[in-house]
């Protein structure tokens, strides 16, 4: 009905918290069901009641149970998942593993200790829920999988399954040791009726538009309005409860009329957390507490919101003055602007103090860079030198080939003064975060990867883009120099900076330029395997290289969009400009002469946890990727039992677009 995914996600799991059967039945259909030429997501639809339930019902057996019982890939249709939604809108609730979790949060923050716990400490007979909850936590921030693993006994390889599934989310942890602790959460009956779904096709069929209050503060709406935890926490409504409310007459659903207090364990120290405590002036989400550079981070984001809100405002002001003659814009402006002046005003007095805790906060993070943790801004011409007969090597961003001139250091990488480096500057930080995050994949994966030799600076650009566009085509200079003004505009920070990537150089040359060097085609399969296992944008000859030495690298990755993803599913694996024939020819021979060496890759890919900056919040992004062809278990199982040659091989191939 054109709503967006991220919309029937929201309604979707605020029907569940409630209890209401159509509305839960609507909204899963918007997400799982193909209807009206839409294409449906049943494998994103599954993933999400799964996270649902560890959130809002706090069952460790619905979430097993439903990814044990339940097929993924291409064998899953939504019809499959109509009974599952139904249980869930009458499972009882408790949001008590968000609760939990948030608590346990601030004692690994407040104790300063991230690092993972031995296997001894993590007992579930021993400890406290919310000490159980802290080891876990830790484990799960240093990505210690076997120390998770080892905390939950004899469900370790389906608790860490389903921790993968649902793109790491701890609330696996809490759910599994509730599940062990508490019977009044243990002995609920999940009921998985055979609903027909011919029977609810008016109920499905019929449109419905999300309430103007479910836009809380985790929707674009809701943070547009500037709504926070308070608000969030108000219109959480629970229905049946596991945890009835004190005086409530525990069978209507009723709002939460306060945004503290409340039945749940925890609940009332957890709310207190979220709207009490900041970092930086802002609300601290677990993620932020576990993670101070992503703190920082998001309290730049929050500061540049605000100033982009106030020059909304004052332009909307200027324009009814005119409109009106002068001063009358003011008066019919005043009512609705005044809250959100004063919100700028207090946003402004919160920058200052984040200002005067940035330098601390990047001198305690482990993960930055030495010249990070300077409070004096770095200019691009302080770092590296470009040759005087050089210039861009695009016009799309700022691409440069150049010489430190100062070393670059983090806590596992090194550039050193006089390394030869590749510089680009005009993406978001979030790009190259994402960019960082696959070269750590790849080096994991045994791949072509810079890992300790690329690091993400902020630096002050102050190169002439213009001249350096004329030495390489002056037909390109007021396209580089227009992009780079409006790269800054979007991307850089209110001290002058902008995000870089620098890295070591890669002595080697595009492949639809150098076909002949790629000798091996396995290399190359995999690198296309990888490009699309991570949802990158654009994979075509331009954004992979290759050495004389036929070592094939994955460049330019970035994270696309879901309207890209959705586009690339028909695309097989080269998502832009098709590979010449004679490189597509290769990757398929190699996937007929090796499909157990292509299996055991696509198991390597599943195990990896994926950084949020790749799964994406709630791990929804790349669900529909990861369930078909080529990663999803029929796939795997197809290239495990076929002879290398057989036809199968040849068919799969065909459907990847590489013959």
């Amino acid at each position: 009905d054109g709503h967006k995914m991220a919309t029937a996600y929201s309604g979707l799991q605020k029907s569940l918290r409630i209890g209401h059967e159509s509305k839960a039945l609507y909204w899963a259909g918007q997400i799982g069901k193909p209807m009206k030429g839409a294409k449906g997501y049943p494998n994103a639809l599954k993933k999400r009641l799964c996270q649902n339930a560890l959130e809002d019902a706090a069952s460790w057996t619905y979430a097993s149970r439903l990814l044990e019982e339940v097929p993924n890939g291409s064998k899953l249709e939504f019809e499959q998942l109509v009974p599952w939604v139904l249980g869930l809108v009458r499972l009882s609730k408790t949001h008590s593993t968000a609760w939990l979790n948030r608590v346990a949060a601030q004692q690994v923050y407040d104790s300063g200790d991230l690092s993972a716990p031995s296997e001894s400490r993590i007992d579930v007979d021993t400890m406290s829920e919310v000490d159980f909850a802290a080891a876990c936590l830790r484990a799960h921030s240093d990505g210690d999988i076997e120390a998770l693993a080892l905390a939950c006994r004899g469900d370790m390889d389906l608790a860490v399954k389903l921790y993968k599934y649902v793109n790491a989310d701890p609330l696996v942890f809490h759910a599994w040791q509730m599940h062990q602790r508490r019977p009044e959460l243990r002995n609920r009956v999940i009921e998985v009726s055979n609903e027909k779904v011919d029977n609810l096709m008016d109920i499905l069929t019929t449109p419905q538009d999300l309430p103007e209050q479910w836009f809380d503060k985790h929707t674009k709406e809701g943070k547009a309005l500037g709504r926070g935890y308070g608000h969030f926490f108000e219109i959480m409504e629970l229905y049946p409860r596991v945890y009835e409310r004190s005086g409530g007459d525990g069978g209507n659903v009723t709002p939460n009329a306060c945004a503290r207090g409340g039945e749940d364990p925890y609940e009332s120290q957890a709310k207190d957390l979220y709207q009490d405590f900041k970092l930086h002036g802002h609300e601290a989400r677990v993620r932020h507490l576990l993670n101070p550079a992503l703190a920082l981070k998001h309290a730049q984001k929050m500061n540049k919101a605000v100033l982009k809100r106030e020059a909304a405002l004052m332009s909307e002001k200027e324009d009814i003055e005119e409109r009106s003659g002068g001063g009358g814009g003011e008066i019919s402006l005043q009512k609705r602007a005044k809250t959100e002046v004063e919100n700028v005003k207090k946003m402004d007095e919160e920058k200052m103090e984040e200002d005067n805790a940035m330098e601390e906060v990047l001198n305690s993070n482990s993960s930055s860079s030495s010249s990070s943790s300077s409070s004096e801004a770095l200019r691009d011409v302080d770092v590296f030198e470009i040759p005087y007969d050089k210039g861009l090597i695009g016009f799309k961003n700022f691409t440069v080939f150049g010489t430190l001139r100062r070393s670059l250091d983090g806590s596992d990488w090194s550039l050193p003064a006089g390394s030869q480096v590749f510089v680009k500057m005009g993406e978001s930080y979030d790009t190259c975060l994402f960019a960082k995050a696959c070269d750590d994949m790849r080096f994991q994966l045994g791949m072509v990867a810079m890992k300790s030799h690329m690091a993400v600076e902020w630096l002050v650009p102050t190169y002439n883009v213009a001249e350096l566009a004329a030495r390489t085509n002056p037909s390109w200079v007021q396209s580089a120099s227009k992009r780079m003004e409006g790269s800054m505009r979007a991307h850089g920070r209110a001290d002058g900076t902008m995000p870089a990537i620098v890295m070591s150089v890669f002595e080697g040359q595009e492949v639809c330029h150098r076909k002949e060097w790629v000798t091996d085609g396995m290399e190359l399969l995999k690198v296309l395997l990888f490009r699309k296992y991570v949802g990158s944008t654009d994979t075509n000859g331009k954004n992979i290289m290759v050495n004389q030495a036929g070592r094939v690298f994955s460049v330019d990755e970035a994270a696309a969009s879901e309207e890209q993803l959705v586009k690339y599913s028909s695309k097989g694996l080269c998502t832009a400009q098709k590979l010449h024939s004679a490189l597509t020819y290769k990757a398929a021979q190699a996937l007929s002469d090796g499909p157990q060496e292509v299996a055991d890759f696509i198991r390597k890919l599943k195990e990896i946890v994926l950084p949020q900056v790749i799964g994406g919040s709630g791990g929804g992004r790349l669900a529909e990727v990861h369930a078909n062809i080529p990663f999803d278990e029929d796939t795997v199982a197809l290239l495990n039992d076929s002879p290398p040659g057989s036809r199968p091989l040849v068919k799969l191939a065909n459907k990847l677009h590489l013959c």
